[in-house]
């Protein structure tokens, strides 16, 4: 899977994949609504600093009335009901299904989060259509959703496993590893035991597939049964672990894992020249590896390496006194090989300039992406157990997040739990807190935080500085001016003031 860096704003899928556009959202901690259209079918995805939150679409089965009906909770006569009473009243239908004891809260959120991902994991097996990327506020998107935050993992594997393949897909695909053109991608072992939702069966099948060779359908169908390993076919084919192989035989030759360059001696070079030379190409890219251009098409690449691998080749280069060709051409034919097979894969050529560009390979990238995944659902995790009261639990969680990542969102909330664990425990540390929080206050570009001024303000009123309490819950309501803690103290502070 390639997890692009540069995905254009606008484009279609056929030449971007849902997946990267929603790694790219992810890894840049974007707050964006992602449009969606194939067909009549729209889809409206939301992220919060790139965490999914929320989706709609303008399908009628999707809507939270149709998808309660078909539970049995719920009659299409009541149904109507309820709706009406939205529409009069001006009431959130979740709110009603609540009200009227159809659903509890908790019911409900799990209901929603079912709905948020069955939208998000549709998209994820999309191969055609249009999309659109609208960046947005955090208070824009407050106003038009209820957010309710999804892991990206789950999404991915939910969408894999229960996409309805179609016919047509599933023929193509087999029929391509039939025919030795697909093949699985290297690593997918160590990728899928990372998800604890793939199902065992799936990995002692591809425990027996080949690494980039040609599979042997006919003897899975035979141990697991023809339904269960086509399934699991394409849930890899979703997933992105299979890849295109041209079936073109191209000679290779094995290197000796003994002999790698950094265990090479004097006494096992065949050619010290030779041996120079191959150091060299070891060390320079592809492209000028095979004395070629950044921009080189699929024809000019394969023209390239079919002239270098018959200058190149190993029985070129035989040694008469040792029977056999010399270590170092073996191995600079397999530089040329190993260049040629990067190059001549579309997927496998893009990741290599991303490496080239930034250093990273798609793993380094994948795990990057984990990594931030990690550290989002723990800042949530945090945030619970600050509702919960559970003071300590959260600030240490918050104090590891704002150790491994600089972000300010972090940072305030670190010194806010930092401040409060202190206070409450009457040690004189809660200074540190305090200060943290001035000093992000009076920093201009926090003039629009939220959090940053609200808590500050609360730090205040605790240490008795009223006064300057007062200052930063007015702050509080330029941001939001619906904020009823504010509005509240300041109320209070004006009474007794009169």
């Amino acid at each position: 899977m390639l997890l692009n860096s540069n995905v254009p704003n606008k484009g279609s899928f056929e030449k971007v994949k849902f997946r990267d556009v929603m790694f790219y959202i992810l890894m840049n901690k974007k707050s964006v609504i992602l449009k969606a259209q194939k067909g009549k079918l729209k889809v409206m995805l939301y992220f919060f600093k790139g965490k999914p939150v929320y989706a709609r679409t303008n399908r009628l089965s999707d809507t939270l009335g149709q998808l309660i009906l078909k539970t049995g909770k719920i009659t299409e006569e009541n149904l109507d009901k309820l709706l009406k009473k939205h529409v009069k009243e001006n009431v959130k239908l979740g709110s009603i299904i609540i009200n009227e004891g159809i659903l509890t809260a908790s019911e409900l959120k799990k209901f929603l989060t079912r709905q948020i991902v069955n939208k998000f994991s549709e998209l994820c097996c999309w191969s055609e259509g249009k999309y659109l990327i609208e960046y947005k506020t955090e208070e824009e998107l407050k106003k038009e959703i209820e957010f309710i935050p999804v892991p990206v993992s789950t999404i991915i594997l939910y969408g894999a496993v229960n996409n309805p393949f179609l016919q047509e897909e599933i023929d193509s695909v087999i029929n391509k590893i039939n025919v030795g053109k697909m093949v699985l991608k290297d690593n997918p072992k160590e990728i899928l035991k990372k998800h604890d939702m793939v199902n065992k069966i799936i990995l002692e099948i591809i425990e027996e597939m080949p690494v980039s060779q040609r599979i042997n359908l006919n003897e899975l169908y035979g141990k697991y049964g023809k339904d269960i390993v086509i399934k699991v076919i394409m849930i890899l084919y979703c997933l992105d672990l299979l890849k295109e192989n041209e079936g073109e035989h191209v000679e290779t030759v094995k290197e000796d894992k003994n002999l790698k360059s950094d265990r090479f001696g004097s006494e096992i070079i065949d050619d010290p020249e030779l041996y120079k030379e191959y150091l060299r190409m070891k060390n320079i890219s592809y492209y000028e590896l095979l004395g070629i251009k950044k921009s080189a098409s699929s024809r000019e690449i394969k023209k390239a390496y079919f002239k270098l691998a018959k200058e190149y080749h190993p029985d070129k280069f035989y040694d008469k006194e040792k029977k056999r060709s010399k270590r170092e051409a073996g191995l600079i034919f397999s530089l040329f090989n190993e260049a040629f097979q990067v190059l001549r894969d579309v997927d496998s050529r893009k990741d290599y300039d991303v490496f080239l560009e930034t250093g990273k390979t798609k793993e380094d990238f994948a795990k990057e992406a984990e990594e931030t995944m990690k550290v989002e659902m723990d800042f949530e995790k945090a945030k619970v157990l600050l509702k919960q009261k559970k003071i300590k639990e959260s600030r240490d969680i918050f104090e590891d997040i704002n150790n491994k990542v600089n972000d300010i969102e972090f940072q305030i909330y670190y010194a806010w739990t930092d401040f409060l664990y202190n206070y409450l425990n009457k040690n004189k540390e809660w200074e540190k807190g305090l200060k943290l929080l001035r000093n992000i206050c009076g920093d201009k570009k926090m003039d629009k935080n939220l959090y940053a001024h609200l808590f500050y303000a609360k730090a205040l009123k605790a240490t008795g500085k009223e006064d300057e309490a007062i200052k930063e819950y007015r702050k509080v309501l330029v941001i939001d001016p619906y904020n009823s803690e504010s509005k509240s103290e300041i109320a209070l502070y004006e009474k007794r003031r009169r």
